[in-house]
């Protein structure tokens, strides 16, 4: 059974340890995950994130779970008051080097706006997470991006990941970056379908940087 973590504001370490360091676990209440909240800690395996973000940003940030090689399944989803949870930020290597990842489940509700450089990527293919589907349900629509924000699937932000079988990508997506789902190789994954999961009419340029797949 998965142990209930409950707060507000940021998650970081103190929460975790506090706690008594569970190997699985669910976080609710929190806005954001700190950077380096949980880096290199390996005997993690199943984290459950609901986000709690209210109509403000929430974000996972910098290499928050980098190298906690034991973690398989990572879900995130909204609060549970029928609504979405604002527009949430996965940042650069946040889940880099998470070798044993092989579920990643994003609820519909949860709106994103970017996901950071090698954040579910790995140094080589043997670091890098074991995902085989990939899908993101929803996207924010450009025009709520503050003036920083730039809304992308960042530079590998899937690189390396050599067992990926499908991706799916959603509407209002406005640039993938290079290398986003490609290997160190320079080629990329064998077999991959790509989905892009737009409504009908919708004819929206999407900027795709060099070697995206």
């Amino acid at each position: 059974m998965a142990t209930t973590i409950n707060g507000t504001g940021t998650f970081n370490t103190s929460d975790w340890t506090g706690a008594g360091s569970p190997t699985n676990f669910k976080i609710t209440g929190f806005h954001s995950i700190a950077a380096d909240a949980l880096k290199n800690q390996t005997t993690i395996k199943r984290v459950h994130l609901v986000l709690n973000t209210d109509g403000q940003e929430g974000t996972i940030a910098d290499n928050a779970f980098e190298g906690c090689t034991s973690l398989a399944s990572v879900k995130i989803t909204a609060s549970t008051n029928g609504s979405s949870t604002g527009i949430n930020d996965i940042r650069q290597e946040a889940f880099f080097n998470c070798s044993s990842l092989k579920t990643l489940i994003i609820e519909d509700l949860v709106i994103l706006y970017n996901i950071g450089d090698r954040a579910f990527s790995g140094t080589n293919i043997n670091t890098a997470p074991a995902l085989k589907y990939v899908v993101i349900p929803d996207w924010a629509d450009p025009s709520d991006f503050n003036s920083g924000n730039n809304g992308t699937i960042g530079n590998g932000a899937f690189g390396n990941c050599n067992e990926l079988e499908v991706v799916v990508l959603p509407d209002k997506l406005n640039q993938i970056d290079e290398n986003a789902f490609s290997l160190d190789s320079g080629s990329g994954v064998s077999g991959l379908q790509v989905i892009f999961n737009r409504p009908s009419g919708n004819t929206s340029a999407i900027t795709a940087r060099s070697s995206v797949f």
